[in-house]
């Protein structure tokens, strides 16, 4: 069993490690169509219209699939500017306040607060500060009243934080040269992704990884590269923190 006594700092990724967006955002074209043209359409429905866009444009995921789903659902006549506008307002007021903690990913965040208060906690992330922001303190919020996470971490490291995003060492370097951390200094890291995995790993980190069956990922190759590898945080909960 991983004794957790033995580190000198804890870092975490943030979404699909403590948060899980992925299936908010699965949804996310249904919810806007129900929102704004008031149609419940099924996901197989828009899985065949994104597909049709894609043959007809040859374009990525973009404004322009906004634009197209107005001629197919409305009147065809919103700018590209009055879109973007849309799905801001969506994002921030529909979207963002459906993402909810990862089931026991508080507790255990808590647990070792709680447990180790004189240790550093790091949070290490792909996501925008932004983002980070608005889950901190945005009145409508699923964390803000779980987590202050800017708060509640001693260092956060954002995707504006560093020039090269995971698997690049960046991110983990710079949160360790962030607090100080000592080349002989030892930490502890939860991932969910391969590409976060080997960032903790090229900066001599022990990772504990956690299945995210919603991103690209290798279960194998992330079960390889990591040190130890849990199904969620219960089991992390059970095993680890006891």
């Amino acid at each position: 069993m991983l004794n957790i006594k033995d580190f000198d700092f804890f870092a975490f990724d943030f979404d699909g490690t403590l948060v899980d967006s992925h299936p908010v955002y699965l949804e996310k074209d249904k919810l806007y169509i129900n929102h704004f043209y008031s149609q419940d359409i099924s996901r197989n429905f828009l899985e065949q219209q994104e597909l049709k866009f894609r043959q007809q444009l040859n374009i990525p995921y973009s404004i322009e699939y906004y634009l197209f789903l107005d001629r197919l659902f409305g009147t065809g006549k919103l700018t590209a500017e009055e879109i973007s506008s849309r799905l801001s307002w969506f994002d921030e007021n529909t979207i963002k306040p459906l993402i909810k903690p990862k089931p026991g990913a508080i507790k255990a965040l808590k647990t070792i607060k709680s447990e180790f208060p004189d240790k550093k906690l790091l949070l290490v992330t792909g996501s925008k500060r932004a983002e980070i922001d608005y889950f901190s303190f945005h009145p409508l919020s699923n964390l803000r009243d779980h987590l202050n996470i800017n708060s509640f971490f001693d260092c956060v490291i954002t995707q504006d934080d560093v020039l090269e995003q995971k698997p690049s060492p960046e991110p983990y370097k710079k949160a360790l040269d962030a607090i100080g951390a000592s080349s002989d200094s030892s930490f502890l890291v939860f991932e969910d992704s391969v590409d976060g995995v080997l960032s903790a790993k090229a900066n001599h980190a022990t990772v504990v990884a956690i299945e995210n069956k919603h991103i690209n990922n290798d279960d194998k190759k992330l079960k390889d590269l990591s040190d130890y590898y849990f199904r969620d945080w219960k089991s992390i909960l059970d095993n680890i923190l006891g």
